[in-house]
């Protein structure tokens, strides 16, 4: 509906005079007095913060006067000041170097709009079947994708029309979108899930010096254009992973390791330094409830894949989820198969040394989503130095035989063990 403007005079309302009172002046000089000493004391404290902070453990951030970029869906911690270096000069430097590489990052994987100066998605959709020369961070991350014969990025168009499911405000309204509700947005994923899988529809083809083609069918492209589709690929929610590897090198390349990133997702990885002790929580969702079952306590440096199929953790899982009334919950982890979003348990999550969280969240796709778990699958990662851990029944179930479970939870009516799977 067209909406047109009006008067655009605003509309003032009428003035009151009101007389003030020249009593009491002895009391409004106290709270004067008051509040002059309150703001002193809030200036000396913010020009004490801009002259020098201290060492220890910090909430890095991106500066809030750069470009638009994608810090908000990170937290990054740093310890401040162990390298000698001063924890003030220190902190500006890094927000500068993280700001840049956050920058960069939200230009790259982006599908929405084109950016001067950067080859990104948007321009790799726009532009099938044409040679391009991209940044390495993007030609890394299709030669992980490629590596580990991943399809989900093809995913593009279930991912862009699914994902209203999040951003609906009754259950109702639901239905245009769930496949499990609607046979015809079912059987539409379907067809698409089948150009996703082939090769020959759709690909990337590296080439040499950074230059990459999105190789589309004839086919493909007329149905493409028949259904309104204009994004071929997209990494969507993955894309947090091969950001958080990207930023962790441009760090660690700098001499900043004294950190850990994270990301809204789960995705987690220290920057190299082993001067932490650190602790991951695993939750378990039973009926509405969602229980912290029990923590990993380890050190040193790990990467951390986090996947879990409900909501609540986060303010940022609102639009990440949506729970029926019935109480499944609908995800953006969708099956190549199908279309369809799936999870063999509610949680898993996968650790290892010396592995990038890309590629740890490539070995987690085809164990977390499918219709059951596979524990051949996991013993099979255990022996290549990847642990996992999920809940079930109860029990927290590892597959690290040393691997260490702290502060399991324990009340009345809920007791958690754990479980060594081998």
């Amino acid at each position: 509906m067209r909406r047109t403007v009006g008067d655009k005079r605003p509309r003032v309302k009428p003035v009151q005079k009101i007389e003030l009172s020249t009593t009491d002046t002895k009391r409004r000089i106290i709270f004067a007095a008051l509040f002059l000493i309150i703001g002193l004391a809030a200036l000396g404290f913010s020009i004490s913060n801009f002259i020098g902070m201290g060492t220890g453990w910090t909430e890095m951030g991106a500066n809030p006067a750069a470009e638009t970029n994608c810090a908000n869906e990170f937290t990054f911690m740093y310890n401040l000041g162990q390298d000698g270096n001063s924890p003030t000069v220190e902190n500006k430097t890094i927000t500068a170097v993280y700001t840049d590489a956050m920058v960069l990052s939200y230009k790259l994987f982006n599908t929405d709009a084109h950016f001067d100066g950067v080859t990104n998605l948007f321009d790799i959709n726009h532009h099938a079947n044409e040679v391009l020369k991209v940044d390495d961070v993007i030609y890394r991350a299709f030669s992980t994708i490629q590596e580990y014969g991943n399809r989900n990025i093809y995913l593009a168009p279930i991912y862009e029309e699914y994902e209203n499911i999040f951003y609906c405000n009754d259950e109702a309204e639901t239905v245009n979108f769930d496949p499990y509700q609607n046979r015809e947005v079912s059987e539409r994923f379907a067809e698409i899930a089948a150009f996703a899988r082939n090769e020959q529809a759709v690909n990337i083809e590296l080439l040499e010096d950074n230059q990459i083609r999105l190789v589309v069918s004839d086919e493909y492209r007329d149905y493409a254009e028949e259904n309104y589709i204009t994004n071929y690929i997209d990494f969507n929610w993955m894309k947090n992973a091969f950001i958080l590897d990207y930023v962790a090198g441009v760090m660690t390349e700098r001499g900043f390791t004294h950190g850990i990133l994270s990301s809204v997702e789960g995705f987690s990885r220290d920057l190299g330094a082993a001067d932490n002790n650190s602790r991951f929580c695993l939750y378990d969702r039973i009926g509405n409830s969602i229980y912290a079952a029990g923590q990993m306590e380890y050190e040193g440096t790990y990467s951390i894949i986090y996947m879990r199929a409900f909501a609540g953790l986060k303010k940022e899982d609102t639009y990440r989820y949506y729970e029926m009334s019935d109480g499944s919950v609908r995800t953006r982890f969708l099956d190549t198969a199908d279309g369809l979003c799936k999870n063999a348990v509610d949680e898993l999550a996968l650790y290892a040394r010396n592995v990038d969280c890309a590629e740890l969240l490539m070995q987690s796709i085809p164990v977390f989503i499918a219709e059951e778990l596979d524990k051949e699958q996991l013993k099979q990662l255990a022996a290549q130095g990847i642990g996992a851990l999920f809940c079930g029944e109860q029990t927290i179930y590892f597959t690290e035989k040393d691997m260490k479970l702290v502060d399991l939870y324990q009340n009345d009516n809920m007791v958690y063990k754990s479980a060594y799977l081998n």
